[in-house]
């Protein structure tokens, strides 16, 4: 009996030490499953997180930031500051001037856009005053104003008569593009006005612009031409430089206060060439064309005038389209 004893025991003892092996196993494997578990758990929250950071900018583009209004008392010359609908604000820094400083030391929107007034068109709204004469007593003559100075310009058709052609004019306003009002949240009014009817197919365009009068001249043939224009000016002398460009400086101070940049060409297929050059005669500014550098002639000392503020610049050739008469500082 007692060997029995001894022997249950034994079986009891192995029973119990195979239990306990079997046990530890399994317990082995439940913290494996239990880290496993884990694992999947934070793998599940990292993905869910991730979903959300998704959704998330998903839901920005859905719901894209727009311009709520303009901080006025933040404008400069070259920039306007905007409140966004995030509340946050833009900053936006354009490449040409977008306000002009009023007298009432307010920054004031620029308008180039032109308005129809009895002597015919003049700019909306800027530091500077510039009429385009159309009507029965004057077409295709530049009134320039601004600060103390004043030029009166107009395009010589004929040398030879006093009389004036009879013009086509035409008024082009630009249109606004939809895009760059989203991107930049302003642009500019413009507008352009062409004269047509000269001598030789001869068109002129202008077109005010922030900080002056821009001008091209059109023609159909390219080659040796002569534009001449009768110039009018009050307070500044002119005076041609080595950079072929016509300085206007003030009588009094000796200072230059405007100038036509240096012109150039460009014709129809895109071709472009500095081959113009400019010259004084008879208080006349003509813009003169070359077919070689043996045409250029040398430039003579000019008697001193009152003049004004004209930029004459980048003369540009459409089958010769001499452009960019510019009125500037």
């Amino acid at each position: 009996m007692l060997k029995m004893k001894n022997l249950l025991k034994r079986i009891i003892s192995l029973v119990l030490i195979v239990t306990m092996i079997f046990s530890e196993k399994e317990l082995k494997v439940l913290a494996e499953e239990i880290e496993d578990e884990i694992i999947e758990e934070e793998i599940a929250e990292e993905e869910e997180e991730k979903t959300k950071e998704i959704d998330y900018t998903k839901a920005n583009i859905d719901t894209p930031v727009s311009i709520v209004s303009e901080i006025v008392e933040s404008r400069n010359e070259f920039s306007k500051e905007y409140l966004l609908s995030d509340g946050s604000r833009s900053l936006v820094v354009y490449d040409q001037p977008v306000h002009y400083l009023s007298e009432a030391g307010n920054y004031v929107e620029i308008d180039n856009s032109l308005v129809e007034t009895e002597e015919g068109y003049e700019n909306a709204d800027n530091e500077y005053d510039v009429t385009f004469t159309d009507n029965g007593e004057s077409q295709g003559e530049v009134k320039f104003e601004a600060d103390d100075y004043k030029i009166d310009f107009s395009y010589i058709d004929d040398m030879a008569s006093e009389e004036s052609p009879n013009l086509e004019t035409e008024v082009k306003d630009a249109q606004e593009s939809v895009s760059d009002v989203i991107q930049f949240g302003h642009v500019i009014n413009s507008s352009t006005i062409t004269y047509d009817g000269y001598n030789n197919g001869v068109k002129l365009e202008y077109e005010p612009v922030s900080s002056g009068v821009k001008e091209n001249i059109i023609v159909n043939e390219p080659g040796k031409n002569r534009f001449v224009f009768k110039i009018n000016t009050y307070g500044l002398t002119p005076r041609i430089n080595e950079f072929n460009e016509v300085e206007l400086i003030d009588k009094d101070s000796n200072q230059v206060k405007y100038y036509f940049p240096a012109p150039f060409m460009e014709d129809a297929d895109g071709n472009y060439s500095e081959e113009v050059y400019y010259s004084f005669a008879d208080k006349n500014l003509t813009v003169n064309t070359v077919e070689n550098d043996s045409d250029v002639k040398e430039i003579p000392e000019t008697d001193e005038y009152e003049s004004k503020d004209t930029r004459v610049e980048d003369t540009k050739v459409e089958d010769t389209k001499v452009e960019d008469t510019k009125v500037e500082d």
